[in-house]
C-alpha cells in the first residue's frame, strides 16, 4: 500500500529565510494559537542575522523554492542597520521576484 495518498496537504508553504531563532520561534508559536497548524507548514529554509546575506540567498535560491502553495518570506529586525535593511530592500524590489518581507522596527520580541 502506498503512503502517497495519506500525505497531508497543507494550503500553504512558507519557505522562510530568518535572520535569529527568535523570529522563527514567534512565527512557530503564532501559527500554533491561530491553529493553522494543519494548513501552514514552515520551511525553515536559511538563517543568517545580515538581512542582505537573506535576500541574496532567497533570490538565488527562488527558481528551487517557489511551487504551488508556497510563498518565500524574508523575517528580520531593524537592530540598526539602516543601511543593510534598505539595501535588502531595493536588491528584492529589483529582482521582480514573489519574495515577500516581514521588517520589524525595532524588534519582533516587542
Amino acid at each position: 500500500m502506498s503512503n502517497f495518498g495519506s500525505r497531508k496537504e497543507f494550503k500553504l508553504i512558507i519557505q522562510l529565510f530568518y535572520e535569529g531563532l527568535t523570529e522563527l520561534d514567534y512565527l512557530q508559536k503564532f501559527i500554533q494559537q491561530q491553529k493553522k497548524t494543519n494548513l501552514i507548514r514552515l520551511n525553515k529554509t536559511y538563517m543568517n542575522p545580515n538581512p542582505l546575506n537573506l535576500a541574496k540567498e532567497a533570490i538565488g535560491r527562488y527558481n528551487d523554492l517557489k511551487m504551488p502553495k508556497s510563498e518565500i518570506w524574508l523575517i528580520f529586525d531593524h537592530d540598526g542597520r539602516e543601511r543593510e535593511v534598505r539595501e535588502a530592500i531595493d536588491i528584492i524590489k529589483q529582482s521582480r521576484k514573489d519574495i515577500h518581507i516581514a521588517f520589524m522596527k525595532p524588534c519582533i520580541e516587542i
